[in-house]
């Protein structure tokens, strides 16, 4: 069967943070690093005659430093779409991206004399399926049938602190920007077919913390598009404390050619950020497996190397300007 997508995409601030860590790569766009999120819901479509790919990026390390991290992992994510070709094997391009970016982050970080890192959850499209990468807690979920299922896996200690009975909030055991002398970023890799009617959510853990599985689902559940519901879910988080940037992505699978549903009720806008998306290079577009990821670079094209190796030399002098700068001050 022929598919079509139909996106939305959310970014607010919350209401206690000064700032906004978020970011997110959607219809060929990011935010900028001091944007404080976006004005209003952003839509768009995707035929499927290419691949096409969305993703969430939820910074750390303090306010600015978040934001460096998650901006330069989305711009960078962006990037590596816009100069990849239009056929190629979507795991190991996602694997190498992954791990490239974190090397960027990282030098970022050490030009800089910061700690900064970021989560990323990114889903790519391509014909029937679909292919799902993710490091860290944003969380990428599939409504299927009105069954709500976690597709991506937390990389947290979580687990480890139930069955300790610690009382603290988990922290991540993986994340983009992580020192390599420390572990090597082994992302989280599945894919599977596309059927009509399935919905995938990417969300940063502003919603996740804030709203419950089940009320999640509910609101998908609703015969309304894409951007009301991802309207709605930004405000439930918003109205049940906004304690953190929310970010939301919502993609419904169609068949093609298909018409929107009509809205069964209007929803509560969400609250707005500041800033609208920054445009970059334009996005493109058999039983569900998971993917080991590869570590065979070749099939990428001398193009996303380029690109790549443009980034990481950048972070490199920049890295190299602090470092003689403070010579320099001796």
């Amino acid at each position: 069967m022929n598919y079509q997508l139909r996106a939305a995409c959310g970014c607010d601030p919350g209401r206690r943070r000064a700032g906004n860590e978020d970011n997110f790569y959607f219809d060929g766009a990011c935010l900028p690093a001091d944007s404080g999120g976006l004005e209003a819901v952003l839509t768009g479509t995707a035929s499927l005659e290419r691949w096409t790919a969305y993703g969430v990026f939820d910074g750390m390390g303090g306010h600015a430093d978040g934001q460096t991290a998650s901006a330069l992992a989305a711009a960078f994510f962006r990037d590596a779409c816009a100069a990849a070709p239009d056929a190629l094997e979507l795991p190991p391009f996602l694997a190498d991206v992954t791990r490239w970016m974190t090397d960027a982050v990282w030098h970022r970080a050490q030009a800089e004399g910061s700690d900064m890192g970021t989560t990323e959850a990114v889903v790519c499209f391509d014909r029937g399926r679909f292919y799902l990468c993710n490091v860290g807690d944003s969380r990428i979920f599939r409504q299927r049938g009105g069954v709500l299922e976690q597709l991506s896996q937390d990389h947290t200690d979580e687990a480890l602190l139930r069955r300790l009975g610690a009382d603290r909030q988990p922290t991540l055991t993986q994340y983009i920007g992580v020192s390599p002398e420390e572990l090597t970023v082994e992302p989280h890799l599945t894919a599977g077919p596309l059927e009509a009617g399935d919905q995938f959510l990417l969300c940063s853990d502003g919603l996740t913390d804030m709203v419950s599985d089940e009320v999640i689902s509910q609101v998908l559940q609703k015969g309304a598009p894409p951007e009301e519901k991802v309207e709605e879910l930004i405000y439930r988080a918003l109205s049940a404390g906004g304690g953190d940037n929310v970010t939301v992505i919502l993609v419904e699978v169609c068949p093609r050619e298909s018409e929107p549903p009509a809205p069964e009720e209007e929803q509560a806008p969400a609250g707005g950020g500041a800033e609208q998306a920054e445009e970059g290079g334009p996005a493109r577009q058999e039983a569900e497996t998971p993917a080991a990821p590869p570590t065979d670079r070749s099939g990428l094209g001398i193009a996303i190397l380029n690109g790549i190796l443009i980034a990481l030399i950048a972070a490199l002098v920049a890295a190299a300007g602090a470092l003689m700068s403070g010579l320099i001050s001796v």
